[in-house]
């Protein structure tokens, strides 16, 4: 049974191109050797750049489906399928964390993983035995936003997984932003 105790890091990477998983090469190893490096979590909380809402929201499904929200890629990535289970009662804890801190969260018990959150994971965790929920992004916020996050998070053994950087933002307010959050103890790379 995993550990809620644990303490895990919050790790920011980007998603790369959805044709990874039918890849081989540097980033894809790199992928497949980044889930080795932490003990299992207990969940896994991605926030990616592909589910953007006015306010936070949090996806609250028991069984998530594959998005393939891209398209003219080659059909075997269609095929591509990540059934990770949901966590319902945690990504509503979750929800309720953000709203007692001060942040309005929606609850949407539809969502599934679009491809910033499974293409990774696939490669990651590829056993898609982890219970997985996504946390969307508001582009009106600042990257403060998501910091306020992972510091609520960090103490509830889930891994707090950013696949939007090189979506969304620039790279060297990224880098100036995580490095800041790195000296500050509030995220571990």
């Amino acid at each position: 049974m995993p550990n809620y105790s644990t303490k895990l890091p919050v790790i920011f990477v980007s998603h790369g191109a959805p044709t990874l998983p039918l890849e081989n090469g540097p980033t894809t190893e790199f992928f497949k050797s980044l889930g080795d490096q932490f003990p299992k979590p207990a969940a896994i909380v991605c926030v990616s750049a592909h589910w953007t809402t006015e306010r936070a929201a949090v996806s609250t499904t028991g069984q998530n489906q594959t998005i393939h929200d891209f398209y003219g890629f080659p059909r075997e990535l269609y095929d591509i399928q990540y059934p990770a289970p949901g966590k319902p009662e945690l990504a509503e804890r979750v929800g309720s964390l953000l709203n007692a801190a001060g942040m309005a969260v929606d609850i949407d018990p539809q969502r599934g993983l679009d491809h910033g959150a499974w293409v990774p994971l696939s490669m990651m965790y590829p056993a898609a035995d982890i219970p997985v929920f996504q946390l969307a992004v508001q582009p009106t916020e600042s990257t403060n936003t998501i910091s306020k996050w992972a510091a609520l998070l960090a103490n509830y053994g889930m891994i707090m997984c950013s696949f939007l950087l090189a979506a969304a933002l620039p790279t060297i307010c990224v880098i100036s932003w995580a490095n800041r959050r790195v000296q500050e103890g509030l995220i571990t790379l």
